[in-house]
């Protein structure tokens, strides 16, 4: 059920982090910094204990779902996969984020 109040940002920070630690087998951390807001309203994170890695599939429908798919084989020939933390794809690119993360 949603609480009547949001969490802030550097609630969902530290929830996030601690859930990757746990997804990573890491007991303890140095607590992210976060800096005030940018100019409009942004946080800005200016350390984090741990470097995460994110991975982009780009839109572009059928071929770039298709482009996405070898560059995802590579990475998995090459045993990169498994440091990827986050996942960001957009039209053509969620067919293919869609069916990894399935």
């Amino acid at each position: 059920m949603p609480s009547s109040t949001s969490p802030n940002f550097k609630q969902l920070f530290d929830e996030e982090n601690t859930l990757l630690f746990q997804a990573d087998k890491k007991e303890n951390g140095e607590a992210p910094m976060i800096e005030p807001p940018g100019p409009a309203g942004e946080p800005w994170v200016s350390y984090a204990s741990v470097a995460r890695v994110g991975l982009a599939f780009s839109g572009g429908g059928i071929r770039s779902a298709t482009f996405n798919l070898g560059i995802l084989k590579a990475l998995h020939k090459l045993d990169v996969l498994k440091h990827v933390d986050y996942l960001s794809t957009v039209s053509g690119g969620g067919y293919t984020g869609a069916w990894w993360t399935a």
